[in-house]
């Protein structure tokens, strides 16, 4: 309960700091290319649903908009797929872009990016980023 509580203080706190940056848009896509998307990006630890390995919490980086995204997107077995009202997506950075984060952390950027749909239990949004590039926005 601590963990949810935590996650819905940091996502208030994020977004309504940037509320000014940002106007809310209903955004449609498809998977078949990649988009660039708007918001503020944070690391978020989430418990995960086997701790064997990881541990109790896993940490990642995600990044929330104000944009309701309604994203149409194929699965691995070419079944497709529509994502309805999405605001927070999970990156899967490089391990370059990483250690580039710690330094946006929370600032309006602009994000490029391939969609992937979820794959794995670990996963937390339906649909998920692929950072092809990223660069802050200057206000």
């Amino acid at each position: 309960m601590k963990t949810i509580t935590t996650f819905a203080i940091l996502l208030a706190t994020t977004l309504g700091a940037h509320a000014q940056t940002f106007t809310a848009r209903t955004i449609v896509l498809h998977g078949d290319t990649p988009a660039v998307f708007r918001g503020v990006i944070n690391t978020v630890y989430l418990p995960v649903p086997d701790d064997f390995e990881l541990g109790p919490v896993q940490s990642g980086y995600f990044l929330f908009t104000s944009d309701d995204y309604t994203i149409t997107i194929k699965d691995d077995s070419g079944e497709t797929t529509q994502v309805k009202n999405q605001q927070m997506f999970q990156l899967t950075p490089s391990e370059e872009q990483t250690k580039q984060f710690e330094s946006i952390l929370g600032k309006p950027v602009e994000v490029k990016a391939r969609l992937m749909p979820r794959q794995t239990r670990y996963h937390r949004t339906p649909i998920l980023l692929e950072v092809l590039s990223f660069k802050i926005i200057k206000s």
